[in-house]
């Protein structure tokens, strides 16, 4: 198969979805360092494919969020997993841990 070397991501995500995306950031580990624009790119396919069902998932991309200081994706997990209705979604831990990092306001509705 041929391929452009800048499709490789999108080539790989299309092939292993969520999972494969997941286990990338979790092995490079990218929660301990500033995102790149790889790292970015997974997260927002993770984002835009979670569901209210997967909590796991939906706790390790919290975590990324908050160690990343996202406050943006940290609202865009909130919402798309209905954590505000349901915090066991992304775990009181991840709440705490974002309360702390971000302000009380970007917080609240969670």
């Amino acid at each position: 198969m041929l391929f452009r070397g800048e499709e490789e991501l999108d080539i790989l995500l299309g092939a292993g979805g969520i999972t494969y995306a997941l286990q990338t950031l979790i092995r490079t580990g990218a929660s301990k360092r500033q995102p790149t624009a790889d790292d970015t790119k997974m997260a927002n396919y993770i984002l835009s494919r979670l569901t209210t069902h997967d909590k796991a998932t939906a706790r390790s991309i919290a975590g990324f969020a908050v160690n990343w200081g996202d406050s943006e994706m940290w609202k865009k997990v909130v919402k798309g997993t209905g954590a505000a209705k349901n915090i066991d979604m992304i775990g009181k831990d991840n709440l705490i841990r974002a309360w702390k990092k971000f302000s009380f306001e970007v917080v609240r509705p969670t």
